[in-house]
């Protein structure tokens, strides 16, 4: 057995779990049980947003490294392990500023509650209760949080493992309906009661390019995504390996998930009336067993037309929806270039046509729009 020292308190721990701080990355749950002889039962995850958290530079400014700072220099808790780097290290080395990309710190006054901060979540685990974990918020992370108009998405990295890594969108104003023609609004509402209430299930957006897909999903990121619901944007080509084995554990961690799948035709179509691996596996995520341990929703995206896609994906129960975006048609176009100060259009368009005047029409004044393409 191996003797970890926190505070006045001396813990002992198998001797391959203490080895593995200095090899691999370790299951802070694991490390906790061992350490206090009880599961962590409450789990508190919990994010922090700083305005002046914008110099992506400046390594000691992000907010995990002050928050890792300040636990250190309160006394109060004693690192695991911690890495700085790409350097794994066991205790502090007495530096006043560390940057802990990653760290996994545990209470030395005997009080069974440890925090981990982890490929962007930051979760804190005690099996005492609540309240004692609202202590700590209260304590060391809340003067942290502010508000930040910065919507979210998430793109899955593979390095040797797969693991999220988080982008930021800049959408501003709301989802203006007159983009999109008539009962498009219906549309919507339907989408976001999908997301927010079904366990599972598929929403196919197709339609030209430029008809406002990317614009639409950057919206409805903005008004759905929390932390009980990620947006995932997953590259056509990775989506392949999400029913490998190896893959099912970064599933689980990731329940609940929106993954978003742009130019997914090779995903949903068929060739000569043969499924393909892909849409078999896509079957099975968005309402088969797999989509039962996962609770997955998946919005595809494509230019193809449907009836190239597999029956079996446009099933009611499992395609929570199917949306067409066709050009907008002369009149919603006229209000939305009237909003945006050009000449009257004589033609239906493109939401793209729209947003790149001077190939199409001349201006009349340059006005600028709520939003961003």
């Amino acid at each position: 057995m191996a003797i970890i020292k926190l505070g006045n308190v001396q813990k002992e721990v198998p001797n391959r779990l203490f080895t593995s701080v200095r090899t691999d990355n370790i299951d802070p749950g694991y490390f906790y049980t061992e350490l206090f002889g009880s599961f962590p039962v409450y789990r508190c995850e919990y994010i922090v947003h700083r305005e002046d958290e914008e110099d992506e530079d400046d390594e000691d400014n992000t907010i995990y490294a002050t928050i890792f700072n300040d636990l250190m220099e309160s006394g109060n808790f004693t690192p695991i392990y911690y890495v700085y780097g790409n350097k794994r290290k066991e205790k502090s080395d007495g530096k006043n500023s560390l940057y802990a990309n990653e760290f996994f710190v545990v209470s030395n006054t005997g009080d069974p509650i440890a925090i981990n901060y982890s490929y962007g979540d930051f979760t804190i685990l005690s099996h005492l209760g609540t309240q004692i974990i609202e202590e700590t918020i209260n304590k060391y992370l809340k003067k942290y949080t502010q508000e930040s108009n910065r919507v979210k998405c998430h793109i899955i990295v593979k390095d040797n493992d797969l693991y999220l890594d988080e982008f930021k969108i800049k959408v501003e104003g709301d989802l203006d309906f007159d983009m999109y023609n008539e009962g498009f609004e219906d549309i919507h509402n339907k989408i976001v009661k999908s997301l927010k209430e079904d366990e599972n299930g598929l929403y196919m957006l197709y339609g030209a390019a430029g008809t406002g897909k990317t614009t639409y999903i950057r919206y409805l990121i903005k008004e759905c995504a929390t932390r009980k619901m990620k947006f995932v944007y997953v590259p056509s080509n990775l989506f392949g390996d999400f029913t490998n084995p190896n893959i099912l554990s970064f599933l689980l961690n990731n329940k609940g998930c929106v993954f978003i799948i742009e130019d997914s035709e090779n995903l949903v179509t068929t060739e000569d009336g043969v499924r393909s691996t892909a849409i078999s596996d896509l079957l099975n995520m968005t309402d088969g067993l797999l989509s039962d341990a996962m609770n997955i929703k998946i919005i595809c995206t494509f230019n193809t037309d449907t009836k190239k896609i597999d029956e079996a994906l446009l099933r009611p129960g499992r395609c929570k929806c199917k949306y067409k975006f066709e050009l907008l048609d002369k009149d919603r176009a006229n209000v939305v270039a009237a909003k945006l100060g050009l000449k009257e259009v004589d033609k239906d368009i493109s939401l793209a046509e729209l947003f790149n005047p001077d190939q199409i029409f001349s201006e009349t004044k340059k006005k600028k729009m709520g939003f961003k393409c």
